[in-house]
This record gives structure tokens, sequence and C-alpha cells, in this order.
């Protein structure tokens, strides 16, 4: 008796087979043999309903010459006969109407097959690859012949994809209509007569050691919680051109905002009402100087004075006026801007008042970090050329110097109180945190829901 492996799959050997390959085969071997009894047994059922049906046609032809070779006087018999005759004339065969209803799903089938493509969509878009999702298909559809083998059916996937050359990199554009047309609902409209946007825009890099990095723009609809991505540019670093970066989408939101958007046969408003982004994006957006320039305050037109080295704006109480959104149009304080952002000359975007300057950035990864390097002695100020000078006489003078220790350093010993309390905590922590407490070893590695903890 040949091995089961040349049984099954020719002259190649079973032991030539990996497991997994040899028990995919034999589970696509079973698949095939149950599709084939299936076959079978469908067959011979059709085949005896048609038999069955010849029968019953030959037996009333007969039964109805028969009655007219006997009763030929019998008028009334006659016509009866006939009647019946032209009834069963006119009505389609039995066999027929059976087989035009064997393609057709019945209602509840229907139903099925249509949950079940909605569930297997929705579960393949949850991190799952594609690999496994044909696999799946492929399994179910032994059960299920009506779904499809391929992932790219499954999810709809689009075959072609139009870019645009921006700068040094390439922007792909979906839009706002597309996104409102998968997203909207009767509900939804009901409860907001108006449809407002907020916009976020951020630099990702994908590789460390690479310049090409992602710039995605994400939309979210007001009391919705899941961004849609409206445009994605990939190149090396942020978008050199501005201009042909937001074409597209400033076209698109301009005509929204001047014609509506259609939807239910009613017409509703459309409006972004803030750009939700870090400090770098919205001095790219903006055409604005930097975080570290002198007149950076986005709030406030205080300029700021170097000391240690770094940046500080002293006096913002008394010195600092409130930036506004018409003196930012009237360029009060030139040194502000590099440049006119198409925001503000197309789309008449409040360049203050739009952009949220959010807590993440500011407070938790910001004051919150710089003061716990302060605490861990890491952040401490730097000699100046006069102190450094003197400190060099004294020790070529024989002076002893004093161990240097920053100023506001804590000691090892509340280090060690501090992590103490962390790990004491952390079995009872919320889950509104979303990382548990770690030393404060770890402080170039947290992040800012960590800081905030420390914050609260």
């Amino acid at each position: 008796m040949p091995p089961i492996g040349e049984k099954l799959f020719g002259k190649r050997a079973a032991n030539v087979l990996n497991a997994s390959e040899l028990e995919k085969r034999l589970r696509l071997e079973a698949a095939r043999e149950r599709l084939r009894v299936v076959d079978i047994v469908s067959n011979e059922h059709e085949s005896a309903a048609f038999d069955q049906l010849n029968g019953s046609a030959d037996s009333i032809e007969l039964g109805n010459s028969s009655n007219l070779d006997d009763d030929d006087e019998n008028g009334e018999l006659h016509d009866n006969i006939s009647d019946v005759g032209q009834a069963n004339a006119h009505t389609p065969p039995l066999f027929n109407a059976s087989f035009e209803e064997v393609p057709q799903l019945p209602p509840e089938r229907e139903d099925d097959i249509t949950y079940l493509n909605n569930f297997l969509a929705e579960w393949a878009c949850r991190g799952v690859s594609f690999i496994k999702v044909d696999e799946l298909l492929a399994g179910l559809n032994v059960l299920f012949p009506e779904l499809t083998k391929c992932h790219k059916v499954l999810l709809k996937s689009r075959i072609s994809f139009e870019f645009e050359s921006v700068g040094q990199g390439f922007l792909w554009y979906k839009g706002f209509r597309l996104n409102l047309r998968q997203r909207l609902s009767e509900d939804y409209l009901m409860k907001y007569a108006e449809m407002v946007v907020y916009i976020n825009m951020d630099g990702l890099d994908l590789w460390d050691s690479s310049k090409l990095s992602f710039w995605p723009i994400l939309g979210c609809l007001q009391g919705q919680r899941t961004p849609f991505i409206v445009a994605c540019f990939c190149g090396e670093g942020h978008p050199s051109d501005i201009d042909a970066f937001l074409r597209q989408f400033i076209e698109e939101p301009l005509d929204l905002q001047t014609n509506g958007y259609e939807c239910f046969r009613n017409v509703y408003s459309f409006r972004i009402r803030h750009f939700i982004l870090d400090a770098p994006a919205r001095a790219l957006i903006k055409c604005c100087i930097g975080h570290t320039g002198k007149c950076a305050g986005e709030k406030c037109t205080i300029v700021g004075v170097t000391k240690y080295n770094r940046i500080c704006f002293v006096g913002v109480d008394d010195e600092g006026e409130p930036r506004t959104d018409e003196s930012f149009r009237n360029r009060e304080q030139p040194l502000h801007l590099k440049g006119t952002s198409p925001l503000e000359t197309v789309l008449q975007i409040k360049m203050v008042s739009s952009f949220r300057l959010d807590a993440m950035h500011l407070l938790h990864g910001g004051v919150m970090k710089r003061w716990l390097l302060y605490l861990m002695g890491e952040l401490h100020r730097k000699e100046t050329a006069e102190e450094l000078h003197i400190r060099k006489m004294n020790r070529y003078a024989g002076v002893p110097q004093p161990r240097f220790r920053p100023r506001g350093k804590i000691s090892a010993a509340a280090k060690n109180s501090i992590n103490e309390a962390m790990y004491a905590v952390s079995p009872s922590m919320p889950k509104d945190f979303n990382r548990c407490p770690r030393p404060l070893s770890y402080i170039h590695l947290y992040k800012c829901t960590e800081f905030r903890r420390f914050l609260l």
C-alpha cells in the first residue's frame, strides 16, 4: 500500500512535506471530498425530482386519452378535461419553477451572509494580518460558498491610488466628502444641525535610521471619538511647500462652506472649528516662528530674553499683551511671522482662536517634565563665565572646593521613598491611567500620561 503522501499528492513522498503543510493538504482534500459528496447528493435529488415530475405528467396525459376514448359521447366530461388541459398548458411546469429558485438564496440565508460579511470586514480591521484573513475565508467558503476568498474583495480595497508630487515627497488626498458619506447618519444629523470638524496634523517618523516620515491630516466630527484620514504626505522631513501641501485640503472645505453638503435630501452647513496640533506643526501651518524664538508667544506678544542659554519670558502679566486674530491679521508683530499661510488668505481661518493649545505638550510633557528633571538634578543651571573663572582660580590657589550639588536636587533617600510609594499604589491604579507606575530612573522614557499622574 503506498504511503498517504503518495496516494493523495502523487509521486512526491510524504516525508518531504513538513507537518503543517501535510495537515493543510489533508484538510483541503477532506474539504474537496465533502464538496464531491454534496454535489452527488444534490444531483441525485434533482434527477429524482425530474423523474417524478415527468411520471406525473405522463399519467395525466394517459388518463386524459383513456377518458376521451371511453366517453366520447359525454360532452360535459370532455369540456372539463379540455379546461384542465388548457389550465395545465398555461401553468408553468413545477420543475422549471423549482429550478429558477435554486440559485436564489432564501431571505434568512441572505441575512446570514450579509451579517457574516460585515462581521468579518470589521474583524479584519482590528490588526489581523491579511494572510490569516485569507485562511479564514478559505475555510468558511466550504460552508458558505457565497463568501469571497480574498480580503481585498471583503474590505472593498481600492486597486489604484492617485498621488501628487509635493516638494520632496508625495501626497495622497482622500477628501472630506467620502468620509462624510461613510460616517453620517440620520440620527447624527438630527442631533447636530451642522457638520463641525476638528483637524489634526502631526509628523510621524517611520524608521530611526531614515529621514522618511508621514504627515497625516486627520479629521473628527463633533460628537464622535473616531478620527478619519483626510490626506497623507510621505517624504523626507516636513512638507517644504505649504501651499502645495494644503491646496486640496483648502479647496474642498471652501466649496463645502460655500455650497454646503447635501445629505438625505437636505443641505447642511460645514465648518472647521479648531486645529489641534503640537507646537512644531502649528508653527509650520501658521507660517510663524517656532516655540524657541523670542517672539514665539502664540497667545501673547511679549518678547523673550536670553538667560542661562535659554529663552525666558519675564513679566508676562505686566508687559505681555494678548495676541488676537485682528493683531495677527494686521501683522502688528512682524517678528512673529515667517510668511503668509493659505489658511488665512483662502479659508479665512482665525489664526489665533482656532488653534488650541493642548495641555499634553505644554503642561504634562513641558513644565512637569522639566520640573521633575530639575528635582533629579539633570536640569541644573549652568555656570556663567565669571563663576567658572573664580572656581578655576580657587582650584589653582589650593582653596578646597565644596562638592557641587545642583540647587533643588532631591536626595537618594527621597528618590527611594518616591519609588516605593509608586510601587505601593501600582496594584490599585485605576484604568484611567494607561501605564503602570515606573521608578524615577526611567524618567527619560516617561510618557505624558505618567507626567500627568505626578501632577495629579
